[in-house]
């Protein structure tokens, strides 16, 4: 099981209205993004049991996610959910040349 937080960086409390998360920032230096996104990438990787779904909208973020593991060559499936009607086509059509593109169905 992945878990939703690591090392106990973030922590939440209360409900409702008194809903509040703290950000316990780590003492140490970070890397780049690219460091930061494959040393993630990597644990999940480790961390996982099955196959690894990636959901990819055709957006910079999930695109700039997907390319990492892609980069790392750790297998991982893409999920692209199409809405209706065609509220998403765009970028439907530029996941699906994307994943084309890099052999990827």
């Amino acid at each position: 099981m992945i878990p939703l937080v690591k090392d106990s960086h973030i922590t939440q409390t209360g409900t409702g209205s008194t809903f509040t998360i703290n950000f316990n920032h780590k003492s140490e230096r970070f890397g780049s993004l690219y460091e930061e996104c494959a040393k993630s990438a990597e644990e999940i990787w480790s961390l996982k049991t099955g196959k690894l779904y990636l959901m990819y909208s055709g957006g910079v973020d999930s695109e700039y996610a997907l390319s990492v593991f892609l980069r790392l060559k750790l297998p991982i499936i893409p999920v692209i959910i199409k809405l209706n009607p065609a509220y998403n086509i765009h970028d439907l059509e530029y996941a699906l040349k994307f994943c084309h593109a890099n052999n990827l169905s």
